[in-house]
């Protein structure tokens, strides 16, 4: 009986050793010091998963590592590793397990990684509204910064809401016929067919604006395909708008990584891949969740691209922001305070604790520069609101940065507008409401804007919108203006 006793109690002991066993992390080894556990990660669509690969491999003798991907899934999900930390993106829900692998010398051992990607959110309309109707060119408008302060192009032009003309031109002179933009069903989502969109992309300004503003190339040789920009290295400074070393370039100018709408820039302008772009202040998709890249980005006449690049390896979920004001441009007659609102758009997602949507800032450094884009006026204001008043006609940008910009404690990408001060007297007639000195449709876009919320009016023009005078600026005036133009069409 006592050994029956004995034998029933080590049977239960062992029991459960083997359920706790079961439940302990299932280990890899390669028969040497390596060894790797597996986990399991959690990422919403579209997001951006990270996972520090020290904290799944570890090396008994304390040797360094390499790291590589052994399998992943490349039709539905984007890897990659860089240092010691592998990234994983997908645009598409579901379970995944890709098999990573860490080596030193003959010793190597490989670990799956259980990821489960859950369904994101739709988006704002207008972080898609690519048209994809042809167009020979677009002008847009771009500021490049680094830790938050505009650069300054190799010919001393300033990068901060410049207004940049670039053509189409076909991307096989560069070797990346690859990278056509094809037509997509409704705007958004993959590729249907491949009918090539002939309409400048992001992929098109960015070739030409290191062409010309880092190379140094005359406008007339940047877009042919004869740069050699893909293979150009240099160990120039980078300076920004105060004339300040930004950093030493020690990359390439352009090095593209991935495949068609998952391209990844590993170098840009000299600086490593660090960076953030956004098309008219906001995070650009594709489809649900998923961000849309350079290649896929179509542009249109008015976009604003923002290219941010940073010291700071966390700067995206600690703080970081795409900054703007509540207008891209506004117009005031001289004299006249002008009253402006700085806006954020920040960089971490919704999932991680962001809002994806514009909220108010109240930290900038706002100031007024000139047309030879020297500082004139420093406004002042609070909970984002700032009022400046400039007595001499002409054009003038306002800039807001963050307080660290120019240090590694930089977060927020520099907020960029455009002033144009009229003479006294100089108002603009009821209906032209963008007061270009026409009335057209673009001022019934102007005023649809005001009234959508999206780019309200402020001042004389707010006073133009008012087409039919009764005090208001609300859909009669809309109906008012449509009704203007309609007549003046027909006759």
């Amino acid at each position: 009986m006592k050994n029956h006793h004995i034998r029933s109690k080590l049977r239960r002991f062992l029991c459960l050793a083997a359920a706790l066993l079961m439940l302990w992390p299932q280990t890899v080894t390669a028969g040497g010091h390596i060894t790797a556990a597996e986990k399991s990660y959690t990422v919403t669509q579209g997001g951006m998963l990270k996972i520090p690969l020290e904290e799944v491999f570890t090396d008994r003798e304390g040797h360094a590592l390499t790291y590589s991907v052994v399998k992943d899934d490349r039709n539905q999900a984007t890897t990659n590793i860089s240092g010691s930390t592998y990234f994983f993106t997908s645009r598409t829900a579901g379970e995944y397990a890709p098999v990573v692998a860490a080596s030193c010398g003959q010793e190597r051992a490989e670990v799956t990684l259980h990821i489960t990607v859950e369904p994101g959110a739709e988006g704002d309309p207008r972080q898609y509204g690519y048209d994809e109707t042809p167009a020979g060119e677009v002008t847009v408008y771009v500021t490049v910064s680094s830790d938050g302060v505009p650069l300054m192009g190799e010919d001393g032009t300033l990068l901060m809401g410049l207004p940049v003309t670039v053509r189409y031109f076909d991307l096989a002179d560069y070797g990346r016929q690859d990278l056509y933009r094809c037509a997509t069903q409704g705007g958004k989502g993959g590729y249907v067919g491949d009918t090539v969109i002939e309409r400048p992309t992001l992929l098109h300004l960015y070739i030409c604006l290191l062409e010309r503003y880092y190379m140094g190339l005359p406008a007339e040789k940047c877009g042919k395909g004869t740069s050699g920009l893909l293979d150009y290295r240099t160990d120039q400074p980078v300076t920004n708008i105060n004339g300040e070393p930004a950093y030493e370039s020690r990359f390439g100018a352009l090095q593209l990584t991935g495949s068609s709408t998952s391209i990844y820039m590993k170098e840009f302008w000299g600086h490593d891949e660090n960076l953030m772009y956004y098309r008219n202040h906001m995070f650009p998709l594709m489809d649900t969740g998923w961000g849309s890249t350079c290649d896929y980005i179509l542009l249109s006449d008015g976009d604003t691209i923002d290219v941010a690049m940073f010291t700071d390896w966390s700067f995206y979920n600690n703080g970081g922001a795409f900054c703007c004001f509540d207008q891209d441009s506004y117009t005031v007659t001289a004299g006249k305070p002008l009253t402006v609102q700085t806006l954020k758009y920040d960089t971490k997602s919704v999932s991680d604790g962001g809002t994806e949507s514009f909220t108010p800032i109240d930290k900038l450094t706002v100031g007024v520069y000139n047309e030879s884009l020297e500082c004139v006026y420093g406004a002042s204001g609070e909970n984002g609101s700032y009022t400046v008043v400039l007595d001499k006609p002409g054009t003038y940008y306002l800039l807001g940065i963050d307080p660290n910009a120019g240090t590694e404690a930089a977060r927020c990408a520099p907020a960029v507008a455009r002033v144009t001060v009229r003479d006294v007297g100089d108002t603009p007639q009821s209906g032209d409401v963008n007061w270009d000195g026409v009335m057209n449709v673009e001022d019934m876009q102007a005023l649809f804007g005001h009234l959508c919320g999206e780019s309200p009016l402020t001042g004389e023009l707010l006073t133009a919108a008012d087409f039919n005078g009764d005090g208001a600026v609300d859909i009669l005036d809309y109906q008012a203006l449509y009704m203007r133009l309609l007549s003046a069409q027909k006759n």
